[in-house]
């Protein structure tokens, strides 16, 4: 069992300007490797439309912070936005109000509602 929770672990990975934006956090005050762990996390709505269930929805993957380059760029994440990762669990996703339940819609590639709040056991980390 994870320390995130039961069921999928789902990551999000974004850019420096992501991370600061959706955790409070300063990029800056993340060190490669060295995961933080984040009680909030609060998402905007997305601009990507390829494969978005609905106008603002959000993607995560099940690929986890171990994913390299050509496995990220396979599920259509490209340079600055493989640098910082911010992960919670299937469980932690269920027992929001209202519960977020991300949904597949490709191998690895799954969606959530943009302008979600989750709180709970939530990792952030820099890993590049």
């Amino acid at each position: 069992m994870s320390a995130l929770g039961k069921g999928i672990i789902f990551t999000h990975f974004t850019d420096a300007q992501g991370i600061t934006g959706i955790t409070g956090v300063q990029a800056g005050a993340l060190i490669v490797g060295q995961p933080m762990s984040v009680q909030k996390l609060t998402f905007d709505y997305g601009n990507n439309s390829y494969l978005a269930e609905k106008l603002g929805d959000l993607f995560v993957t099940d690929l986890g912070i171990n994913a390299n380059a050509r496995e990220l760029d396979s599920i259509g994440v490209f340079g600055d936005k493989q640098n910082f990762v911010i992960q919670f669990s299937q469980e932690t996703a269920f027992k929001q109000v209202p519960s977020v339940r991300p949904i597949l819609v490709r191998p690895h590639i799954y969606t959530f509602p943009g302008g979600t709040t989750l709180q709970g056991s939530l990792l952030i980390q820099r890993v590049r």
